[in-house]
């Protein structure tokens, strides 16, 4: 217990200190960013997950348009911790617990199947990786999703470690691999297409028949969850991805060859 304690402690530490380091005036942005920043202060305003028409003719700021091009767990979770209003100094702190979630899982990964302090070492050396200090050096959606897939790792790792047909505890690790399946699917459209894990979870665990209905079922659930947000883009955009296509001109789509001097 005093060991894992101090490994805590210590992953919190530096995921800290490499946050707050890298970001001493608030997370980089990118267009992607502003865009995640603008949804989230217009959920703390009451306005909904909608983003500001910056167009010259609403020069109040105060009519916005519907936003599916990204989906919204990330705006939203910058919303629901912010004190106020979301603004990057904000997201840098939420990166630092999200960096340490991801740390921290990997920690539980490794700790059972090795020595203490080496799945600490690792875990270490993950978050001093150049791709980690990146990603948390900006408000991007990645830093949600990141920690949600090593989450996903580590619930379907414990499912499968506890084959015992039948076991509660089985089913309760079942039941987090499908909830941080939705939440990537939720936080990046990409988390849709990991959710062919848990037909393969099903191909590799022991299944007895009150196994394989729960089995069933969560998958059914998932694609609910999933359907829903996929459904509800279609009849807002006419389109699964929440990406109006834009209406061309038939007549401007013709292709025009240019003329080069031989040699």
């Amino acid at each position: 217990m005093v060991k894992h304690t101090f490994s805590l402690v210590v992953l919190l530490a530096i995921s800290s200190l490499v946050v707050l380091e890298l970001t001493p005036y608030g997370s980089a942005t990118s267009p992607d960013s502003l865009r995640y920043l603008d949804m989230a202060r217009n959920m703390d305003q009451g306005h909904g997950a909608v983003a500001t028409d910056y167009s010259l003719g609403n020069w109040d700021r105060s009519s916005f348009n519907e936003q599916r091009q990204w989906p919204r767990l990330y705006s939203f979770l910058l919303a629901a911790t912010s004190p106020a209003v979301a603004n990057v100094k904000h997201a840098s702190y939420l990166s630092v617990g999200l960096l340490f979630l991801c740390v921290v899982f990997v920690y539980f990964i490794l700790e059972p199947r090795s020595n203490w302090f080496v799945a600490l070492l690792s875990s270490l050396l993950l978050c001093l990786t150049l791709p980690m200090i990146t990603v948390y050096s900006y408000a991007w959606s990645e830093t949600l999703f990141i920690p949600l897939l090593i989450m996903v790792c580590w619930s379907s790792i414990c499912y499968l470690d506890h084959d015992r047909i039948g076991s509660p505890r089985r089913q309760i690790y079942l039941f987090f691999t499908v909830l941080f399946l939705l939440l990537m699917a939720y936080t990046r459209y990409i988390g849709i297409m990991f959710g062919l894990l848990l037909p393969a979870m099903y191909i590799q665990s022991s299944k007895g028949r009150k196994d394989a209905i729960i089995f069933i079922g969560s998958i059914v659930l998932y694609g609910l969850g999933v359907g829903y947000m996929l459904v509800d883009n279609f009849l807002a955009t006419g389109r699964l991805s929440g990406v109006a296509r834009l209406a061309t001109d038939k007549k401007s789509s013709k292709t025009y060859s240019i003329p080069f001097p031989s040699c």
